[in-house]
């Protein structure tokens, strides 16, 4: 495996592949998305807009087999902005991660902790004050932070605290949906006192 960090434009070569790797990771329980290649390449192309958007990819024998991406908040997707605007947050010093993916094959390798650190290095790097990202909420989901094999085990432990004044709506259509609808995003945080590093 190979692991590339692609900034800016140069992110559009990687735009179709990352397009099928979103809708099929997406797909899986909690998110359920059915995905469409034109969104994704709509909104993936945002992506390759600013030098200072990061995209870290996982290469496997010539495939993508894992993704993670970055921006500043404030050139984020419009709801994901507004969360934080209507309370009145500085969103101009935050650095937003948008979506860390991984096929099932490659779980489990610390794949997750070598995307953040990477997406960290370049928050900081251009002096983010915060870093954020945000997971769905669901009323069935169990999560218990003390399991290993959870995702917001490793976020707990990265220092991210979940924010319960931060939920953003963010609109896209399940499986089992005629048609989109709105589901709630909690926004998960990170302080950097950059004095202190």
């Amino acid at each position: 495996m190979k692991i590339l960090k692609v900034t800016g434009s140069r992110i559009k070569p990687y735009i179709d592949e990352l397009a099928q790797l979103r809708i099929k990771i997406f797909r899986e329980y909690p998110y359920l998305y059915d995905g469409d290649l034109d969104y994704e390449a709509r909104y993936l192309a945002n992506y390759a807009t600013y030098d200072t958007n990061l995209c870290v990819l996982v290469v496997d024998n010539n495939r993508i087999v894992g993704a993670a991406t970055a921006m500043w908040l404030q050139h984020a997707d419009k709801p994901f902005r507004e969360c934080f605007q209507k309370k009145n947050i500085n969103i101009e010093d935050k650095y937003y991660f948008g979506e860390g993916l991984l096929l099932q094959d490659c779980r489990g390798r610390g794949l997750g902790r070598v995307f953040f650190n990477m997406l960290e290095s370049q928050a900081l790097y251009f002096g983010a004050k915060e870093t954020t990202f945000c997971s769905i909420e669901r009323k069935n989901i169990i999560t218990n932070l003390e399991s290993k094999n959870k995702p917001e085990y490793l976020w707990k432990k990265l220092g991210y605290k979940p924010d319960s004044d931060l939920i953003a709506y963010y609109r896209w259509k399940e499986l089992d949906e005629e048609a989109e609808s709105e589901k709630p995003m909690r926004f998960w945080l990170k302080k950097w006192h950059l004095d202190e590093i």
